[in-house]
């Protein structure tokens, strides 16, 4: 996947009319074949890769979108770290942990309880590198991680 390809993808999720948002944001958690058809028609309406073979990436961060409008800079550990700051919970802490204890797609669902604490907190994502994280997973699994435990830890010290 490109960044050209991340950017539209969020670009055209980010264009999306509320409604269409908020049916998507029922899909949190949900696997693709447990999906109904109105949602994965606008689902489909997004500009996925046609040669993607994991939509799960894609599925995640269009479920989880909602109520978005502002990207921030660094990776969801950057994100975190803001958020902890608002309103500290453990509980997503702990989820967060995990994520850089897991593999791919076992992740999955602690980071979607990171993901809305750091929006419950107002707490911008940057919902490209998020995507582009996910989506190349397989590949730079320990660069990703240690890039996202940097941004959490950095300023913590």
């Amino acid at each position: 996947m490109t960044d050209k390809e991340t950017n539209l993808f969020v670009s055209q999720l980010a264009q999306l009319e509320e409604k269409k948002q908020v049916i998507l944001s029922a899909c949190a958690g949900k696997n693709i074949q447990d999906i109904d058809t109105e949602s994965l028609r606008i689902f489909f309406a997004l500009p996925v890769p046609q040669d993607c073979q994991d939509l799960l990436p894609y599925l995640f961060v269009a479920s989880m979108f909602h109520g978005s409008t502002n990207t921030s800079k660094g990776n969801i550990g950057d994100s975190l770290f803001y958020a902890r700051r608002v309103k500290y919970n453990a509980y997503p802490i702990n989820s967060f942990k995990k994520c850089l204890q897991l593999t791919y797609p076992d992740i999955l669902p602690h980071l979607r309880s990171v993901v809305y604490y750091i929006k419950e907190s107002n707490v911008s994502i940057n919902w490209y590198c998020l995507l582009h994280s996910l989506v190349n997973w397989h590949t730079q699994e320990k660069s990703i991680k240690s890039s996202w435990e940097y941004g959490f830890y950095k300023r913590k010290k």
